[in-house]
């Protein structure tokens, strides 16, 4: 295995959350200010099924379908695409568990939390880092779950 590599990970593998992807959309400005980090972290980037769910669940206008698909096309044709497998759902549903029975103030949050559990857990799969602009869910998830993310 060469040093390049901890236990068959390539180092800085990254995800981006649907916040970014969305947030990058909605604002120029933001847009701008992301591209060069997007940009440096782009050949060890991951695109995780869940974020593609989420952002083509939200187009609603050709055009928005068209910016979801060209972000998905250089992964799709590199194949560095993740999916959660059956464990992690399985585990998902045992994080949900627990922070209900921890935090029964979050019951009506629990559905919207289902997504970047399953987030966080393939970026755990890969060893890779999650950036966001969703910071208070994914702080919550890691209270559950240890994982590195970024808010961006």
């Amino acid at each position: 295995m060469s040093s390049a590599t901890i236990a068959g990970r390539v180092p800085n593998q990254s995800i981006y959350d649907t916040s970014v992807y969305i947030s990058a959309i909605r604002s120029r400005a933001y847009y701008e200010s992301i591209l060069p980090h997007v940009t440096r972290s782009l050949p060890t980037t991951y695109f995780c099924a869940v974020v593609a769910q989420e952002l083509k669940a939200g187009c609603h206008t050709p055009a928005a379908h068209d910016r979801v698909e060209a972000f998905l096309r250089p992964f799709r044709r590199t194949g560095r695409l993740i999916a959660p497998t059956f464990a992690d759902w399985e585990e998902a549903g045992d994080l949900l568990a627990r922070i209900l029975k921890e935090r029964s103030d979050l019951k009506d949050k629990l559905p919207h939390l289902i997504n970047d559990i399953l987030i966080a857990l393939c970026a755990v799969r890969l060893g890779a880092m999650v950036y966001t602009a969703n910071e208070e869910d994914f702080t919550l998830v890691q209270r559950y779950k240890r994982f590195r993310f970024e808010v961006r």
